[in-house]
């Protein structure tokens, strides 16, 4: 899907809250600063949002606020896989519909953009997206949160996980031992990871 070869390819999976875009964040600073790779990241759930809030008139800052996005959770997790991904509903519902959103948005990038990082991938054709990015480096990495605390929206299918298969590294974020833990164990996986391919 995307149009051009890149350098690296990270898709980041986990529980929600388990710091899956803090670690997004930390990982395009490093490619940065330690590789002189820029990196784009890109959620899934970010036209997910727009779209919701486009059909709620809701202000789209509210699903990103800690107070009300808990209550927003089920609504969007409802439009962006039982609504867009039912393909009764036409040709533009499918289960690649919010895949092919992020390929849209990073192959409209200049071509210096040579990292992609989706940092909510939440079922396995997305991680196999991943996979089939013409990247010298792709890593499928497994946020684990030793403080995760269930809520009521965590039976629904996005938050069953991905196949451990599709894995290819797990980190534990302690919330407990703070952020400067959590980008050390991440410049660690990127050293032994891009040493010599970028």
């Amino acid at each position: 899907m995307l149009n051009r070869t890149i350098d690296v390819a990270i898709g980041i999976c986990g529980k929600a809250r388990s710091g899956k875009s803090t670690a997004a964040d930390m990982l395009q600073s490093i490619l940065l600063q330690n590789y002189d790779v820029i990196s784009a990241v890109i959620p899934l759930a970010e036209k997910l949002k727009q779209e919701c809030s486009d059909a709620t008139k809701i202000p789209l800052e509210l699903f990103d606020d800690p107070a009300i996005k808990e209550t927003l959770r089920p609504f969007m997790q409802w439009w962006g896989t039982e609504y867009r991904k039912n393909p009764l509903l036409g040709e533009t519902h499918h289960q690649l519909y919010w895949v092919q959103k992020v390929a849209e948005t990073f192959n409209s990038l200049p071509e210096d953009y040579t990292a992609i990082i989706v940092p909510d991938i939440r079922y396995d054709f997305e991680a196999e997206f991943i996979q089939n990015c013409d990247a010298k480096v792709k890593l499928i990495l497994n946020l684990e949160s030793m403080n995760f605390t269930s809520t009521s929206h965590s039976s629904h299918s996005s938050e069953a996980g991905v196949n451990s298969d599709l894995i290819t590294h797990r980190i534990v974020n302690n919330h407990e031992d703070g952020l400067d833990v959590l980008k050390s164990q991440l410049g660690l996986l990127l050293e032994t990871q891009l040493r010599g391919k970028v």
